[in-house]
């Protein structure tokens, strides 16, 4: 194991950890805002000293991620219970993730740095004996390359006038909710409404099911998250409350449904709302989308691989981070795909006036 991904995988593991240890800290509910959250991520926390923790912008006493440890030869430890920690010599960690390991393998002065790869002029370098697969890709100006491997390329298809969260596809069409006027278009690739359902609720996100459709919805009243499934016409056909509140992100893999969850977990759930599965993930507000083949993931500006029998689902799957195409206020809310390749709703958060809708293409 090289020291990067010793790195990797201690960042991950804690950062887990302390997700789960903020829920109870954070004690954030659907009661707030409408749309749940008081932030979406840490650019919209007042100060640099906050960061955006369960929807509540928390002050930092301590390092909460490894980039808060300027010196690259130190990571974020935490004490168990605690959500900040201090940035000790990376050497003098013995833990990683819940697991042992024997410090003499990292102490070496000649492991190498742990940012072992380096993106320079679209071309990847390492000093590593291995290889990664993307090395001689060529990337366009509107391309990013994959943790892992190959390249998203990015494409903007066309404008909305309205404000939605949720995008899912059917037949030749996109179907897009908006949330106003608590309604669901059906939309050609080249942005035209070509028909519309009228719904009893505020859709979130949502996915189709054969000639069904699911969306979630919160209950106000009850403080819960709703799967509702509707026909073509928008009548309720069934619905159950989904495991925990504010819900967000809703696929439909074969014959099961996945809920992404604001505690930092996925739900495998039946049509019935049975619980049958969960995985626990790193980062909350998440939309999903199904390519067929693997369940893909948008978390504010990245696009992730989602693999969930993995021991570790989200450190195993390939991603792509799209910040250099988004703005610090811009979202992708939620995930499409139309045979070939996957379409999102971009927006800001918490709310704004409008969403763009784009294609990211990802090949190898």
């Amino acid at each position: 194991m090289s020291l990067a991904d010793l790195v990797s995988k201690f960042s991950v593991g804690s950062k887990l950890l302390v997700s789960s240890l903020a829920l109870a800290f954070a004690a954030y509910s659907c009661s707030g805002k409408e749309a749940g959250f008081d932030c979406f991520s840490d650019d919209q926390c007042e100060t640099n000293k906050e960061i955006c923790l369960e929807g509540e912008c928390i002050e930092m006493t301590g390092c909460y991620y490894e980039e808060n440890c300027p010196d690259l030869d130190r990571v974020c430890y935490k004490e168990p219970g605690e959500i900040f920690g201090s940035c000790v010599p990376i050497d003098s960690v013995d833990v990683v993730a819940g697991e042992e390991v024997n410090v003499e393998d990292i102490k070496s002065e000649e492991d190498v740095n742990p940012v072992d790869t380096i993106i320079e002029d679209y071309k990847v370098e390492t000093n590593q004996e291995d290889t990664i697969s993307n090395q001689d890709i060529t990337v366009e100006e509107n391309c990013v390359l994959g943790e892992l491997e190959g390249k998203l390329c990015v494409e903007k298809l066309f404008e909305t006038d309205y404000y939605s969260y949720g995008i899912t596809y059917h037949g030749k069409s996109l179907w897009i909710s908006d949330l106003e006027d608590y309604k669901i278009y059906k939309i050609s690739l080249d942005g035209d409404i070509e028909d519309t359902i009228d719904v009893q609720h505020k859709v979130k996100t949502m996915t189709w099911q054969g000639d069904n459709l699911w969306y979630l919805s919160e209950n106000v009243d009850e403080k819960l998250t709703y799967a509702y499934k509707v026909n073509q016409e928008g009548d309720v056909l069934s619905s159950f409350p989904l495991p925990k509140d504010n819900c967000w992100g809703i696929v439909s893999v074969e014959d099961h449904l996945w809920v992404s969850g604001k505690d930092m977990r996925f739900y495998k759930m039946d049509e019935e709302g049975e619980l049958l599965d969960e995985v626990h993930y790193v980062s909350g507000y998440m939309g999903l989308g199904w390519d067929e083949e693997k369940i893909w993931v948008a978390a504010q500006r990245k696009v992730w691989e989602l693999i969930p029998e993995a021991e570790e689902p989200f450190n195993q799957g390939n991603k792509f981070s799209l910040d250099q195409f988004f703005g610090n206020e811009q979202y992708i809310f939620d995930l499409a795909y139309d045979g070939e390749t996957l379409i999102g709703v971009v927006g800001t958060a918490p709310e704004g006036d409008k969403v763009d809708v784009y294609r990211f293409v990802i090949s190898n």
